[in-house]
């Protein structure tokens, strides 16, 4: 029996497994609709990081740099 896991948006193989196998590891395959992304601004390890809006060397951070749009040149 083949299973077309290409209509779940599945990346899991499924040469070989029985329905019950396939079913168990869907529920530990990852989705886009099931992956959760958690931003960390490139502020974090700096030295001159005052804060979420604050830096020390820039006074208020660019909005760019908060969300890693572009390299803060100031960053150490």
């Amino acid at each position: 029996m083949v299973f077309d896991l290409n209509d779940d948006k599945y990346t899991i193989d499924a040469e070989g497994l029985t329905e019950e196998e396939i079913q168990a590891k869907k529920r530990f395959d990852t989705t886009p609709e099931t992956t959760e992304v958690i931003l960390t601004p490139q502020c974090v390890d700096c030295i001159h990081n005052g804060g979420l809006y604050d830096c020390a060397v820039l006074g208020e951070k660019p909005e760019e740099y908060i969300m890693n749009q572009t390299a803060c040149p100031k960053r150490e």
